[in-house]
């Protein structure tokens, strides 16, 4: 009897430790902290959109060298995109392909750890829900987009350019999570850039291995 009666203090002990961190996970102030912190994030973003943009394209072309820029730009292109010679645009041929957006859920689930708080137990879902709720810009709305899916400048009818249709929330739910992210990384540590494979460098070493393949 007297190591049962010690096994249930124990048990007594270790659930009363867990209900006190359980409520402290979801106290209403956590919820609060946890928006605040996403709405000072966004005003961060904001505020250095140059430098992250600059920071962005100096990631992705130490990832993938076949990146280039499009001049002096932080728009990236492949080789490929980019037409041989100038092409007057009467000459390029337009083509519709009915093509869904294509959905990363690893990425879609990495985004989640920028996400605020919904409720006391719940994230939100996509970075567009929080942005819609806690941040939201004067224009916001789910409007259908044109991707560009293909360029082919060789092709035999002529230069031709293939579009398909998506929604500018699927943008935003991949895209301004990973700036969110970047954001929070480059202000938690501004001497050092976060590479692909989550790992920290300094600016003046080259990116390993591991970052670019």
């Amino acid at each position: 009897m007297d190591l049962e009666r010690w096994l249930g203090l124990a048990g007594l002990v270790s659930a009363g430790v867990g209900v006190y961190y359980a409520r402290g996970a979801l106290a209403p102030e956590n919820v609060g902290e946890s928006r605040r912190s996403f709405i000072n994030g966004r005003k961060d973003m904001s505020a250095r959109f140059g430098e992250l943009s600059e920071t962005a394209a100096d990631i992705h072309v130490r990832a993938r060298p076949t990146l280039e820029r499009i001049g002096t730009s932080t728009l990236l292109w492949e080789p490929a995109m980019r037409p041989p010679r100038p092409v007057p645009l009467r000459q390029v041929t337009l083509a519709w392909q009915e093509n869904p957006p294509p959905a990363d859920p690893a990425l879609l689930r990495a985004a989640q750890r920028s996400l605020p708080k919904e409720t006391r137990s719940r994230r939100y879902e996509r970075y567009s829900s929080a942005l819609g709720d806690l941040a939201r810009p004067a224009l916001f709305e789910d409007r259908p987009s044109f991707r560009l899916v293909r360029a082919d400048w060789s092709h035999a009818d002529g230069p031709r350019l293939d579009f398909s249709a998506g929604q500018y929330f699927d943008l935003i739910d991949q895209n301004e999570a990973v700036a969110h992210e970047l954001a929070e990384a480059t202000r938690r540590e501004p001497g050092r850039l976060p590479c692909c494979s989550g790992c920290w460098r300094s600016p003046t070493v080259p990116a390993p291995a591991s970052c670019r393949g």
